[in-house]
């Protein structure tokens, strides 16, 4: 048996159940984060795109894998690539302590055969884990070298890993057949922004899940294919590796993303984000200063594309000093962006230290009042600066407003079903959900076109739409008169009650603070919606700050929040820009 071989065959044998409970605790939080990347990447109307014709490709099913945004269930290898594929369009996934980004190849391969397999729940966290493990010490192993890409290659072995052992199979064969047949990509998509690149970690996993089919199916791989490629062929840098540990998996010194870019850039954006200035008009030079391996990947312009953007790190830069964001809206292509980006200069500090993937930067603004500068020497979120538990919840809810499933995702250990831990079938209780957030988005345009705010709103209760409500902020010179307290009252009136326990409120947009919170008062049991805050502030409808302060809370405490996909979730505030011209 080859080294590697018996490298992922401890990891398969490892007894992944005896893991200390705060330990599968933090890998379940794990997991939640990809889910929430792959939600929202597929809220994006790219994205949804994307899944639509792989879901066109599926014949009609009550069984299988859910696919994002949609009612549409799918064969675990259609899902697996659905999931790697929209998991990585927003740059939101983790990465682990060696580079590789485990997570989201791992999550989407477990997640998607879990589902057809019909596992419970502690089996999927069994295999996300020895995976994850798997994935993380083939990269320390042999790390490919610049230019391949960290994604896919190696992680398809460790993914195919983690099936197995979520299966109950042996973990040899699927991982020989998984590094018989690689998925090798290169960094040139990223730069160019190409989006083919997101299908990486999808192809990765979908090649996962199918190395366990075609093991089961008796066929064969190379034992010695993965040391030819990754060692001979490209010369990754092999190292010492640790043998895998149950007490102190790989997976707890991941690296929560922060910012929505390539990690590598991520140290120069939190310095950036510091030194905004009030008038980013008054920049007059911006210096950024990095180690050789990152200057040589990202310090290089950006095409005029959202992607490119993400990779380049001038532009990651002047972004963050121009519009004091780095959400997943904030990359949008801008000319004064762009402008600025063009004068930044990136130097290389020879004395920032590279170990440990700290990726250290250092950041001067000079503005006509004067110079500041800022130094962040550790990644945020990162084994050396880690993210809390809460701040991962906080990113969840961010990404996908679905409350409820993320208390399922952290109690994954307690689900029976893994088919039940996604949005409901077609034929079930809230088979109507697109029906009725269709009218609320119908709702919202109606209302833009008529010069108000573009949000509209929709109550069901007892299957029977109760009231509607459309923004009337402006028409009534009433800040209170949110489609959703505007729809909320109305259900009231109608029903002579004080309470509306067990409906439903259907929102063209994730709803604010005041009016969830007024929700959660009257007894509403769910509120689904289609466009996220951070979409509404990219197109203008920023939410104080007293309500980001308390959106946490109220969506910690109040009603299950669930984001879900429409025909045309941006139409409202097309609309509503149609209307100010």
């Amino acid at each position: 048996m080859r080294e590697w071989e018996e490298l992922v065959t401890a990891c398969g044998d490892a007894d992944w159940r005896s893991v200390e409970p705060q330990v599968r605790r933090r890998a379940a939080l794990v997991l939640a984060d990809t889910v929430g990347a792959v939600i929202a990447g597929a809220a994006r109307p790219d994205g949804a795109r994307v899944v639509a014709a792989l879901a066109a490709d599926e014949a009609p099913r009550t069984g299988g894998a859910w696919l994002p945004g949609t009612n549409a269930r799918a064969s675990a290898s259609t899902a697996a690539f659905a999931y790697g594929t929209v998991g990585t369009w927003l740059e939101l996934d983790e990465a682990a302590a060696s580079g590789v980004h485990a997570g989201v190849h791992v999550a989407a391969a477990v997640l998607a055969a879990g589902q057809c397999a019909r596992v419970d729940g502690a089996r999927l966290l069994d295999g996300f884990l020895a995976g994850y493990e798997a994935t993380a010490a083939l990269h320390e192993r042999h790390a490919p070298r610049y230019p391949v890409h960290p994604h896919a290659g190696l992680a398809a072995v460790g993914a195919a890993v983690g099936v197995a052992v979520m299966l109950g199979v042996g973990v040899r064969e699927p991982a020989r057949i998984a590094a018989t047949l690689p998925v090798v990509p290169v960094w040139d998509a990223c730069f160019e922004g190409a989006t083919a690149r997101h299908a990486f970690a999808g192809a990765a996993a979908a090649s996962a899940v199918r190395a366990v089919e075609l093991a089961a199916a008796g066929m064969t791989g190379a034992s010695g294919a993965l040391d030819t490629l990754f060692a001979d062929v490209l010369g990754g840098a092999g190292g010492a590796v640790t043998a895998p540990c149950v007490t102190r998996p790989r997976l707890l010194a991941s690296t929560i993303k922060q910012h929505a870019a390539c990690m590598t850039c991520h140290t120069a954006i939190e310095a950036a984000l510091a030194l905004t200035p009030d008038d980013p008009s008054s920049i007059t030079a911006v210096r950024v200063w990095t180690t050789a391996d990152v200057a040589d990947k990202v310090g290089r312009p950006a095409r005029a594309n959202e992607l490119s953007g993400r990779f380049s790190l001038p532009y990651a830069v002047a972004t963050a000093l121009i519009r004091g964001r780095s959400d997943p809206t904030a990359f949008t292509p801008d000319p004064v962006v762009a402008a600025l980006a063009d004068r930044i200069e990136v130097l290389v500090d020879p004395d920032l230290p590279t170990r440990d993937h700290a990726m250290p930067a250092r950041v001067e603004v000079t503005t006509r009042a004067g110079t500041t500068t800022r130094q962040v020497p550790v990644v945020d979120g990162s084994a050396q600066r880690p993210a809390s538990d809460e701040a991962i919840r906080e990113k969840f809810r961010a990404s996908s407003g679905d409350a409820a499933l993320l208390k399922r995702i952290e109690r994954i250990d307690e689900l029976e079903d893994a088919g039940a831990l996604f949005a409901p079938p077609p034929g079930s209780e809230h088979a109507h959900d697109r029906e009725h957030l269709e009218e609320a988005v119908r709702i919202a345009v109606a209302s833009a076109s008529d010069g108000q705010h573009p949000f509209g709103a929709v109550v069901v209760l007892d299957d029977e739409v109760v009231a509607t409500g459309a923004n009337r902020a402006l028409a009534d010179d009433d800040p209170t008169a949110h489609a959703e307290v505007v729809a909320l009252r109305r259900a009231a009136r109608a029903r002579g009650a004080e309470s509306l326990a067990g409906s439903v409120v259907y929102s063209s947009s994730e709803p604010c603070p005041m009016c969830a919170s007024l929700a959660t008062l009257l007894g509403v049991s769910r509120m689904v919606f289609a466009t996220t805050t951070a979409e509404s502030a990219a197109h203008g409808f920023a939410m104080p700050a007293a309500g980001e302060r308390l959106q946490g809370a109220v969506t910690a405490d109040g009603v299950a929040r669930e984001h879900a996909q429409t025909t045309d979730p941006m139409a409202p505030f097309a609309a509503f820009a149609r209307h100010q011209r």
